[in-house]
């Protein structure tokens, strides 16, 4: 282990990782049904939490105590263990509890619950340290995998139990924080879609109408071929000029600020630059 400077009271899991990965089950597609339990799949991991998909898969409820090693409750820490995706973690939310494990996904059981906290293991799992081992790992061979072995050696800090409570409940309420924001720049570009439809057929002020081919229009208004109001133009780049790129988003922009990362994105960063307890060479 490399010299490093911790606080006091914080030591690597030399003896391991204090947790258990258990992979998911390989249900059968005959029990497949339309509603029921949710069968966790790796599409069903997203964003750090499950979710629902169109390709959603439910099982009978009498298999939660058939299968009752493979059933997930809320916060159990999940990974996906294979595929295009391997590494991808998330909690089981409350909506999604119980349900069921599939293959191909991992969860993680803490041995001793005094030792290591499971929202603290989490977030410990999500830094570019970590995730990189992961990843390495993974790209070892020709499908991308990790073992259940493997991820188990993986070293960590931990703090005392009560210091890791409290680190995992801070990152839990910028999470939540995120997901509110989120929710509110959904709803603001929805509403946004909704005006800019309403606008851009209806205007603002106008009474009478007239019927086109793309439907009702003002009176006053022309339908044309984009041809006729613009033409296009290709050459040489002027230096002093901007370079402009089109976003589904945002419309046009200047192209530099995308490499520019979203400012909540950079004032949270998930709280890792703040806490920085992965901040040395495991």
């Amino acid at each position: 282990m490399n010299d490093v400077i911790v606080p006091e009271g914080w030591t690597y899991n030399e003896g391991g990782l204090n947790a258990k990965v258990k992979g998911g089950y390989a249900f059968k597609s005959s029990g497949f049904k339309k509603e029921g339990i949710l069968l966790i799949k790796i599409s069903n991991i997203s964003n750090y939490k499950t979710s629902n998909s169109d390709r959603d898969v439910y099982l009978p409820a009498e298999y939660l105590s058939k299968f009752v090693n493979f059933k997930l409750n809320e916060n159990d820490f999940l990974i996906a263990m294979s595929g295009a995706t391997t590494g991808k973690i998330g909690l089981v939310k409350k909506e999604h509890s119980p349900s069921l494990l599939n293959q191909r996904v991992g969860k993680f059981e803490i041995i001793n619950p005094d030792k290591l906290d499971n929202k603290f293991l989490f977030y410990s799992f999500d830094s570019t340290k970590i995730m990189k081992k992961i990843l390495d790992n993974a790209a070892s061979s020709a499908q991308p995998n990790v073992s259940p072995s493997f991820l188990e050696s993986i070293k960590i800090l931990l703090p005392p139990l009560p210091e890791q409570q409290k680190i995992a409940d801070i990152l839990s309420k910028v999470d939540e924080q995120i997901a509110q924001t989120e929710a509110i720049i959904d709803h603001t570009q929805r509403v946004k879609q909704g005006l800019l439809q309403q606008l851009f057929i209806r205007g603002i002020g106008h009474t009478r109408f007239k019927r086109t081919e793309i439907g009702e229009i003002p009176v006053s208004w022309d339908v044309v071929q984009l041809g006729e109001v613009f033409s296009h133009r290709k050459e040489p780049g002027i230096s002093d000029l901007p370079v402009i790129s089109v976003t589904m988003k945002n419309g046009l922009v200047e192209r530099h600020t995308l490499d520019r990362r979203v400012v909540s994105s950079i004032l949270v960063n998930r709280m890792i630059s703040v806490i920085d307890f992965h901040n040395t060479k495991i």
